[in-house]
């Protein structure tokens, strides 16, 4: 068998052969014989060229042994792609969900789209996805604010980077109940997106709290610890408790998600305080509703939710991460200022990567 650098498809088929003659349990050798569009084919010209005036075949097609056994495989093939790339469409198909039916709840093939597709990257090398989750402030009439499924809704979006980013996005977490890397302060946080190669995206329960127990300011402490991060390509989660536990000077360099409830959330920009007191995100650019559950398995009970801004203030930054951040003036589809950080042209920046062709147009006009 080859060595790990020139693996091959054939070297996986080898090993999943010698593993069930020994009567293993695990994929089936056959899981890599074909890639989808050759099963498409396959089961195309069965259809085709069938016979159902054969006495030996049935005459309904979808009753005969060898077209289920390639609609079953395609389909497989099928789901499993739909949901690596977040191809709703595909999913709907699956699911026999039918376009125009009223009575089908579609909210959560909109939300499962976004996640995965509009709200990463993986083309842009600087567009870091920096989300603060934060929830309602706690009333007596609703109680709490730990129940709106913030940490279920950090670990979806870290599914739906991995799917972004084909399974290449790599995690690490203050939980010591997933199965992700554990990190309990910022110098650890730190070697481990030294060693570690590719997209890295670091999620932090409670974080915001330690914030508050530095020496230096709370905006200076996070603001250098994201430019720090996008030198390692590393996206950051952090989930704070109402939105006011966010240092002010570090509000345009990070987006947000609004957790009302377990299904809902709003994502946006910037925040603003209402006459009640409650933060709200003043630029709304997507309202999800119906958003699935997380398949990671992870108990917020039992998670100890620590973690050390250990940060050193005299840490120094590339010169292109010192330079004074200047906010995108493209305005959203929401009405809003969109809120990346503006890099072109690079003497006097207006514009983000995601909006440079604007500053093209604006060029050739004069």
């Amino acid at each position: 068998m080859s060595d790990s650098a020139n693996w091959t498809a054939s070297d996986l088929q080898q090993a999943l052969v010698k593993k069930a003659s020994q009567g293993k349990a695990g994929a089936p050798p056959e899981v890599l014989s074909a890639p989808t569009r050759q099963t498409a084919l396959a089961l195309a010209n069965y259809v085709m060229y069938y016979d159902s005036s054969d006495p030996d075949n049935p005459d309904d097609i979808s009753d005969d042994d060898m077209y289920q056994i390639l609609f079953t495989r395609l389909e497989t093939l099928t789901a499993w792609e739909a949901t690596r790339s977040g191809d709703v469409s595909s999913m709907r198909g699956i699911a026999g969900a039918p376009n125009g039916d009223e009575a089908t709840d579609t909210s959560s093939w909109r939300a499962a789209d976004i996640i995965t597709k509009s709200l990463w990257k993986p083309n842009e090398r600087d567009n870091m996805l920096n989300m603060i989750l934060y929830g309602p402030t706690p009333t007596i009439k609703d109680g709490s604010n730990t129940g709106t499924g913030k940490s279920d809704f950090a670990y979806t979006l870290a599914e739906g980077g991995q799917r972004a980013y084909n399974g290449e996005l790599t995690v690490a977490t203050n939980n010591d109940t997933d199965p992700f890397k554990q990190v309990e302060k910022w110098s650890e946080a730190e070697e481990w997106m030294q060693e570690t190669d590719g997209p890295k995206r670091l999620i932090l329960d409670e974080a915001a709290q330690g914030l508050k127990h530095k020496d230096m300011s709370a905006g200076d402490v996070l603001g250098l610890a994201i430019r720090l991060m996008r030198k390692y390509n590393c996206h950051l989660v952090l989930i704070a408790h109402t939105g006011k536990d966010i240092p002010k000077d570090i509000r345009r360099q990070v987006v947000y998600a609004r957790k009302s409830d377990k299904k809902g959330a709003k994502l946006g920009n910037k925040l603003e305080e209402d006459a009640a007191g409650e933060m709200r995100i003043k630029n709304v650019e997507y309202e999800l509703k119906g958003i699935p559950q997380t398949t990671i398995e992870y108990n917020s009970y039992d998670d100890k939710g620590e973690f050390e801004w250990d940060i050193d203030d005299g840490a120094e930054a590339t010169e292109d991460e010192e330079e004074e951040y200047h906010q995108c003036e493209a305005e959203t589809k929401s009405g809003g200022q969109c809120a990346k950080e503006a890099r072109y042209p690079r003497s006097n920046p207006t514009y983000c990567g995601t909006h440079r062709s604007r500053l093209n147009d604006a060029e050739n006009e004069e």
